[in-house]
């Protein structure tokens, strides 16, 4: 693991938008919740961000994706996943949320079940899977107060689906960026080097 001095560090971080959080970093290193706080809690869920918030992150990481009627949810992966999710009324495990209405991701308990890797993991039961504009919403103190927001965009270009869709992910990402005024407070991050650069000409 390559290691960054704070001073080295705030060479790569663009100014002055990331003066306050640059401020912070000449301190301590800056500490981000993975997925919230997914070795305490169920990951991203309102239950792990607010976990992450209590344990003093500076920052939290989270994943979105599409659902099938173009809503927004913050989910990691592309199918439900047994381990992760428990249907309440139809059984969906194995469907790929792209291919779901969010009343059917409603449906899913994303919070009763903990994961075998988390030893340490409780249960947040009557968790679902929130739409960004929700975890925004949850989180809104702690935004003020100078939360930090990494956003995966999540999109496979190996999959139709979401290759012909990331266009409209990305758009509707930045835009519940800027309703919950968080502008100067995030990154949009994805594997698919074609959000990065759609994110570059719609929020330069």
């Amino acid at each position: 693991m390559i290691e960054l001095s704070p001073d080295h560090a705030l060479g790569l971080l663009p100014q002055p938008e990331l003066a306050p959080y640059a401020a912070g970093m000449r301190s301590r290193p800056a500490v981000h919740g993975h997925r919230g706080a997914r070795g305490l809690f169920p990951e991203n869920t309102v239950a792990s961000m607010r976990a992450a918030i209590a344990a003093g992150a500076d920052g939290i990481e989270l994943d979105v994706r599409l659902t099938g009627d173009g809503e927004v949810i913050v989910w990691h992966d592309p199918r439900v996943d047994a381990e992760k999710c428990r249907s309440v009324g139809e059984d969906l495990t194995g469907r790929r949320f792209d291919t779901l209405t969010l009343a059917q991701v409603r449906t899913l308990d994303v919070g009763s079940q903990t994961v075998l890797a988390f030893p340490e993991q409780l249960p947040a039961p009557g968790e679902r899977v929130c739409t960004l504009d929700e975890i925004f919403a949850a989180c809104a103190d702690a935004s003020a107060a100078g939360l930090w927001w990494t956003i995966e965009v999540k999109v496979d270009p190996t999959y139709d689906s979401e290759r012909e869709t990331r266009a409209e992910l990305t758009e509707k990402v930045i835009a519940s960026i800027r309703r919950a005024g968080l502008t100067q407070q995030s990154y949009l991050h994805s594997f698919d080097w074609a959000v990065l650069e759609l994110g570059e000409r719609v929020a330069p």
